[in-house]
């Protein structure tokens, strides 16, 4: 039963100034631009349509490896729904060999690659306007990141959606526009409307969401230049928005999108595996390629041609969160006042995510067992090796952590992601009404530190209960 009582007042945590110097939440636009000054620039030359490689609409495999893979574990899969949207026309029937296309393209068709600790801005020679940027090693803090996957992890478990065929992981988060044809402001909830968890405990969900969202954001835009964050407060102003609608996440083929706003913002908490064995980022558009790294900040614009490569189907973790605003979302008139006070709802324990069995033969199924089921996963990929009694590496130029190499084998392959799409929502309890970085994120993310360390070994109590899901 939730404690919902007023007569428990929670515990006061007040901000950590070194944390907060640490992660940079108190610079000020002169630093933001000292630091963007450090940032190598390129100008880059748009692409016409019949020039973008990887083929728009068409899965991208860097290799025949990664082709096979994900061949073999479509064999047999219907597709999630009889028409897909983002192919075709309305209402077209497409087939699953339509929809699951596959080409291998070398990466030599990308006139940039920025490889892991690379950071660089680019610019369109013609407009001048920021099309695209990378910035690593941004949080710095092992601590932080686990603690921000942590919930991005349980918002996988929470919101996944097994009605795509992308063979990623779709989470919602933040605000959605609500169905197609009965269009409505709304609080994602995906599987949350299958749970037995209170109003209170399902507050309690968003309100851990929105503070882990509003600290990401506040690290982003302290690094970013200011015509990004321009472009989502303008974005939100439009639609008189406090949060911002959730998306997709997973390994796409080259597409586009219509936003209400130009930009999207992303932060990678995690990414154990080589970048060889795929799982990469591109933007089409302009011939960039950007290796899978952690703890690294992507920016790109929605109209672009971008997307992923398909991943080698072994172990991996890959974890972040992203900012977009929907196209869909109507203008709110007016804000409702919250249904609960923050009081009760620091009060209230947090449910435990839920398990759910595989009930449909999906994608999503087979390759996010470590969010679903919360499969044991090894540190390392070195570990998965020594797991596997397999030697033998994976190849390509890049190591891992400690110039570790990474090695192939055939467990269960538990990548996903849950890029929880957010919005700041800071100020709304903030009782200061001063600074953004106060109130529920500077305690919440010191909560989260304190329980989700990095360090933290698995125990057998971790792993009880377990299911497996091989389909």
């Amino acid at each position: 039963m939730a404690n919902t009582s007023d007569n428990t007042r929670p515990e006061l945590i007040h901000d950590d100034p070194d944390l907060i110097r640490a992660l940079g939440l108190d610079w000020t636009p002169e630093q933001t631009q000292d630091y963007l000054s450090g940032i190598k620039v390129f100008k880059v030359k748009r692409l016409a349509e019949d020039q973008v490689k990887p083929t728009p609409g068409v899965f991208w495999a860097e290799d025949e490896k990664a082709k096979e893979d994900w061949s073999q574990n479509w064999d047999g899969i219907p597709l999630a729904e009889d028409r897909d949207k983002r192919k075709g026309k309305e209402g077209q029937k497409l087939s699953p060999e339509d929809v699951r296309k596959i080409e291998v393209v070398g990466r030599d068709v990308f006139p940039y690659i920025l490889k892991r600790g690379d950071a660089a801005l680019f610019y369109d020679e013609d407009s001048g306007d920021l099309v695209f940027a990378r910035l690593p090693n941004t949080v710095k803090n092992k601590e932080i990141l686990a603690a921000i996957t942590d919930v991005c992890k349980k918002t996988a478990r929470e919101r996944r959606g097994n009605r795509r065929d992308d063979p990623g992981h779709m989470a919602l988060g933040g605000i959605t526009a609500g169905r197609q044809g009965a269009v409505t402001n709304t609080i994602s909830r995906s599987h949350l409307r299958e749970t037995r968890h209170t109003d209170i405990e399902k507050a309690r969900i968003h309100f851990e969401e929105s503070s882990m969202a509003s600290i990401v954001w506040n690290i982003i835009t302290r690094r970013m230049p200011p015509e990004v964050k321009q472009d989502f407060d303008d974005g939100m102003a439009e639609k008189n928005l406090r949060r911002m609608d959730g998306g997709v996440a997973g390994d796409e083929f080259p597409h586009t999108e219509t936003g209400g706003n130009t930009y999207v913002c992303a932060l990678t908490t995690i990414s154990t595996a080589d970048p060889a064995t795929g799982g990469n980022f591109f933007n089409a558009q302009y011939g960039i390629l950007s290796l899978a790294e952690e703890d690294t900040i992507t920016v790109w614009r929605v109209g672009d041609n971008h997307g992923t490569s398909l991943y080698h189907l072994i172990p991996r973790q890959n974890t972040g969160v992203a900012f977009f605003i929907s196209a869909n979302l109507k203008e709110e008139k007016e804000h409702s006042e919250p249904k609960y006070t923050l009081g009760q709802i620091l009060n209230t324990k947090r449910p435990d995510p839920p398990v759910f069995s595989a009930r449909r033969k999906r994608i999503a199924e087979h390759v996010s067992a470590w969010y679903l089921y919360e499969e044991p996963v090894a540190k390392t990929d070195q570990d998965f090796a020594d797991a596997a009694d397999i030697t033998k590496p994976a190849g390509g130029e890049e190591l891992g952590p400690d110039g570790a190499t990474f090695a192939e084998n055939e467990l269960l392959d538990t990548s996903g992601q849950a890029l929880g799409e957010l919005w700041e929502n800071c100020k709304e309890v903030d009782s200061t009404g001063e600074d953004p970085v106060r109130g529920a994120a500077a305690s919440g993310i010191k909560r989260w530190v304190e329980d989700f360390s990095s360090d933290r070994e698995i125990s057998e109590e971790d792993v009880k209960g377990v299911k497996r899901s091989r389909v």
